[in-house]
């Protein structure tokens, strides 16, 4: 007799299971937390890697820069693009101007979210 499931709990059950065999438990259930909070939750994972943004002139850039610099897209139009899809957003709120300009000095820390699972918290620090 064939027992119907949830397909998304089996895909998660099929998951831990694998991660467990290869990691052991506690990764897996790591990485089920992970998961959880990051794509079914939406909420920022535990560790983000801090990206300070490198030459810029004054306290003023692009964010589409940024997203570029930080890794978060692979060129100032891909962002812009992922910006118009309505990918990015700052500490949770979405930014929908392709050519927003960001005050570092003012603004900053922020954790800035690309896509689904991409983060990066911004961070400035004034040289000299």
């Amino acid at each position: 007799m064939f027992i119907q499931a949830d397909p998304r709990n089996a895909k998660h059950t099929l998951a831990w299971t694998i991660v467990r065999m290869y990691h052991g438990e506690e990764a897996a259930q790591a990485a089920r937390q992970d998961f959880e909070q990051t794509i079914i939750r939406k909420e920022a994972p535990d560790e983000i890697v801090d990206y300070c943004p490198v030459d810029i002139s004054g306290t003023q850039m692009a964010l589409a820069e940024i997203i570029h610099q930080a890794g978060l897209a692979r060129s100032n139009s891909d962002a812009r693009r992922l910006i118009m899809q309505h990918a990015v957003s700052i500490d949770g709120h979405r930014v929908t101007g392709p050519h927003s300009i960001i005050d570092l000095e003012q603004q900053t820390p922020f954790v800035l979210k690309v896509g689904k699972r991409r983060f990066a918290r911004i961070v400035w620090k004034r040289e000299g």
